[in-house]
């Protein structure tokens, strides 16, 4: 399965994403958190691309 890799990778960072969500809303000054939080939505969003680019590919 090819794609057992890339669900795990998108678990976890659906995973990093909630906690940086969560650590955002305890501590929303923290420039820090909104970075993990952005870099996570960035990572899901080119993890999507290019699972959606392999299934087309086909």
């Amino acid at each position: 399965m090819p794609f057992r890799k890339e669900r795990k990778k998108m678990k976890i960072a659906v995973l990093w994403v909630i906690i940086s969500l969560s650590l955002t809303f305890y501590e929303p000054q923290n420039l820090t958190f909104q970075a993990l939080l952005g870099i996570g939505v960035l990572f899901i969003a080119m993890m999507w691309k290019r699972l959606q680019f392999k299934t087309t590919s086909k």
